[in-house]
């Protein structure tokens, strides 16, 4: 029975899966080798480090928040009409979402989220202050707050 007090556990560098008490020094899942004495050919898990509900919860309010109301009220003030516009902005909005919470749990390197997020609010924002939109451009703004934010809780 698991206690409070048990070890972290050892997973393979390449797919995660969790190595101790194996009888051979070998991943049974890809077959990576890995030596029991040397920390650099194993990952070691940390649980202070992992995302906390709250960070998750967070990320997935704001989200909503953000993937809703922010491409309408850009499509509305743009006087974009056409529901296949509107259907692009939103799925740009979920598109960088989902990278956001891919990132959250470690699924993509620590680069790929603002590598991601910056050029696409920082776009919308140039497009709206372009049109003297000056809400979108806060909106877009907003967002890049926000993902700043959401960044320095979730590195905590």
């Amino acid at each position: 029975m698991a206690g409070s007090h048990d070890p972290p556990s050892r997973r393979c560098l390449i797919c995660g899966y969790i190595i101790d008490h194996l009888s051979a020094p070998r991943c049974p899942e890809c077959g990576r080798a890995f030596d029991p004495n040397d920390p650099a050919t194993f990952n070691v898990d940390q649980p202070e480090a992992m995302p906390r509900a709250g960070h998750f919860a967070a990320l997935l309010a704001v989200t909503a928040l953000l993937v809703v109301p922010v491409p309408w009220s850009f499509a509305l003030d743009m006087r974009i009409a056409r529901p296949m516009s509107l259907a692009m902005y939103a799925g740009a909005a979920t598109f960088v979402s989902v990278l956001a919470a891919a990132r959250l749990l470690r699924r993509l390197p620590a680069a790929a989220g603002p590598a991601v997020v910056v050029p696409a609010a920082l776009m919308l924002a140039v497009a709206a202050l372009d049109r003297g939109l000056m809400a979108s451009a806060a909106a877009a703004g907003i967002g890049l707050l926000t993902a700043g934010i959401l960044a320095a809780a979730v590195r905590k």
